[in-house]
């Protein structure tokens, strides 16, 4: 087990440059995040420039799958097709398409979102209201971060 396999105490954390923090002290918990924030850019960084370098390979070899020894890297990405729906639906239009062909080929999308602040405004105001928003809302545990700003 290396020392990234350590389960981390609540009240220290051991950074890659060798320095205890105690996280119960708020300074050196921010020191901590922006070093390990730092970490995380740098290794993105070098991630994304062994990607470059895998598929350079990839493409020397002629292949999205690159063999090495004793495991595989499948190249995934490069390119994906987008089109403006309302510019096409236009052009196709004016060009004499059929309007059943031009559905077929363009699809209608609809979401809804509720306005947290009107859902509240609203519920306030009748009872009823209020249960039939009670009924459809649910809360939905979100991960915790911390932002550093400079």
């Amino acid at each position: 087990m290396n020392e990234l396999d350590a389960p981390v105490a609540a009240q220290t954390v051991v950074l890659p440059t060798g320095q205890v923090l105690d996280l119960a002290d708020a300074q050196q918990a921010g020191q901590a995040l922006v070093e390990i924030r730092q970490l995380r850019d740098r290794l993105e960084e070098i991630r994304q420039a062994a990607i470059e370098a895998l598929w350079e390979e990839g493409a020397r070899r002629g292949t999205k799958t690159v063999h090495l020894d004793g495991f595989d890297v499948e190249l995934v990405g490069g390119e994906r097709v987008e089109y403006d729906a309302e510019k096409l639906r236009d052009r196709l239009t004016e060009v004499g398409c059929p309007i059943e062909r031009i559905e077929q080929l363009i699809k209608t999308v609809v979401t809804y979102k509720v306005d947290g602040n009107v859902a509240r405004w609203t519920a306030g105001a009748n009872p009823e209201y209020a249960a039939a928003i009670a009924a459809c809302r649910e809360t939905v545990p979100i991960a915790r971060s911390a932002r550093v700003k400079r």
